[in-house]
């Protein structure tokens, strides 16, 4: 049985948005994974679904670094949505390195338990 229902993946790279949704679906992490390349995309899909508990995500796999908008502007916005989204989704930040000046930023949002490097493995997945 997965361990969560919903799993939004916001990853402007390709590569990495097949290889997490695929050990996600592997690994049975997660039953329903949604992929979106671009924060702002992401902003309008959760802002869709919040009337829709069997789709709002239960957690959020979050690329830090992106163009348009970075992960932080993402949190920024992600502030501003209904108790319905921000209730119950729990955000994971995802970055090629471990920018110290990135954690302590995080730790400014509650939404975000956990910062991890991409790609993300099998054994990062069950650590949660």
């Amino acid at each position: 049985m997965p361990k969560y229902n919903n799993v939004l993946l916001i990853d402007d790279n390709e590569v990495n948005n097949l290889l997490h949704e695929r050990l996600i679906e592997l690994s049975d992490f997660g039953k329903h994974v949604k992929v979106i390349q671009h924060a702002p995309d992401a902003i309008q899909y959760l802002l869709q679904v919040a009337n829709q508990p069997e789709s709002i995500p239960d957690i959020i796999f979050l690329d830090i670094r992106m163009p348009i908008m970075d992960g932080f502007g993402f949190l920024d916005e992600f502030q501003k949505m209904p108790d319905s989204i921000r209730r119950n989704t729990k955000i994971i930040l995802l970055s090629s390195t471990l920018d110290p000046n990135d954690n302590a930023r995080a730790a400014l949002y509650p939404e975000v338990i956990k910062m991890m490097i991409k790609p993300l493995n099998m054994g990062q997945l069950a650590s949660l």
